[in-house]
């Protein structure tokens, strides 16, 4: 499967959830937002990444 089949597919499934996945950043992650804010990053490979600021210990 291709980035953007991976993608697309995924992204189908967040709004299905009510999360706005938004258009692919140029180093490859796809963003996803949340209550007007972005959420995480997607990589290619499944691979979520938050921003630590925001993930409570």
């Amino acid at each position: 499967m291709t980035k953007e089949a991976y993608f697309e597919e995924l992204s189908y499934a967040l709004r299905r959830r009510e999360l706005l996945p938004r258009p692919m950043e140029e180093d490859g992650l796809l963003p996803v937002e949340w209550n007007g804010r972005i959420l995480c990053r997607v990589t290619e490979r499944g691979a979520v990444r938050y921003d630590p600021t925001w993930v409570d210990t």
